[in-house]
């Protein structure tokens, strides 16, 4: 395997954790707003 493909991978891994705790905490904060 190459090194790149991994780091590449890890880092799209990452992006989609993250993303998904933004749409978390987006969504909690529109739930408390109603």
């Amino acid at each position: 395997m190459w090194p790149i493909i991994l780091d590449t991978l890890g880092a799209l891994a990452v992006l989609a954790s993250v993303a998904a705790h933004i749409a978390l905490l987006l969504g909690s904060e529109q739930k408390r707003g109603e």
